[in-house]
């Protein structure tokens, strides 16, 4: 039995061989659409955004992000300056969206091609999957290859993306939203 529903399977299993970071974009946007995750009659509003030439979706509630996912070139996810690239990226998007979250937590999550590595960052302490040290890109750290700890086609990745969207909904029943 496959994790997702068989018009998500399909629309991943569209994507060509040697896919490219924009083969993917159907394929997640479908996958964001489906209901145990960020259904249109939800309330959540899901949106491409478009930072860095990195091509990202990010999901709002009342106007306010509570997600973000962003897409990144599977071919180039043994590169170790991609995945540095990569969360830099995302460290960006954090700092970026987090003034504006009215959670206690921001997630997201950074893919290449259909592996995630999940973000969660507390409004408190402010703290992150892993610290990329240097001043300068290069002499940064690359986040290793088991950051990317699993697969959306796979039951654990399915599991733990339907977890962490759960306790975004959750958490969005118990904030007091604008009129």
């Amino acid at each position: 039995m496959t994790p997702w529903h068989p018009k998500v399977m399909g629309c991943f299993g569209r994507v060509p061989d040697n896919p490219r970071e924009r083969d993917f974009c159907g394929p997640f946007n479908t996958l964001l659409h489906v209901p145990s995750l960020f259904p249109v009659s939800s309330g959540f509003c899901v949106g491409p955004n478009q930072i860095d030439s990195a091509t990202s979706f990010l999901v709002s509630y009342d106007s306010k992000p509570v997600f973000f996912l962003q897409i990144h070139d599977p071919g180039r996810f043994c590169d170790p300056s991609a995945r540095r690239n990569a969360d830099f990226r995302m460290r960006t998007i954090i700092k970026d969206l987090l003034p504006s979250c009215p959670l206690p937590t921001l997630d997201g999550v950074c893919t290449f091609g259909t592996k995630l590595c999940f973000y969660r960052v507390d409004q408190q302490t402010i703290t992150l999957p892993f610290v990329v040290e240097g001043d300068r890109d290069e002499e940064a750290i690359p986040p290793p290859l088991e950051h990317w700890n699993c697969d959306v086609l796979e039951h654990n990745g399915a599991d733990l993306l339907n977890s962490v969207v759960g306790q975004i909904k959750e958490k969005c029943k118990n904030i007091e939203w604008s009129a």
